[in-house]
């Protein structure tokens, strides 16, 4: 009995993991950068231009109300936009990644790393 239990478990369990892998939906992307290289809205609620590097193309997102704008580990975590300007000029040799909706093209969060 237990052969074929393990017969029928061995038998169907590729076909759950290709199940479960159908499901996987890819929702947010995001562009790691330099602070250098990222223009930062006026307002919460407006445009952030960012390029991967000196000589790629730039690409505009929308921000909003929702985006968040964090200060990296060992920092004071989420902040407002104008101390993220702040710390963002200081450190602009620091890593600046931006989270954005792949759908919506909206900026999720702004992340500058601790180091």
């Amino acid at each position: 009995m237990h052969a074929i239990i393990r017969t029928v478990l061995v038998a169907i369990a590729p076909l759950y993991a290709l199940t479960a892998e159908a499901a996987l939906r890819n929702i947010e992307n995001a562009y790691e950068t330099s602070p250098r290289l990222v223009s930062l809205p006026a307002d919460q609620a407006g445009l952030l231009t960012v390029r991967e590097c000196p000589r790629c193309a730039s690409v505009t997102l929308r921000t909003g109300r929702q985006t968040r704008w964090m200060l990296g580990a060992g920092g004071p975590g989420e902040v407002t936009l104008a101390k993220f300007r702040e710390a963002s000029a200081l450190n602009a040799d620091r890593l600046l990644t931006v989270f954005y909706d792949i759908k919506t093209r909206l900026v999720t969060r702004v992340v500058l790393s601790a180091e």
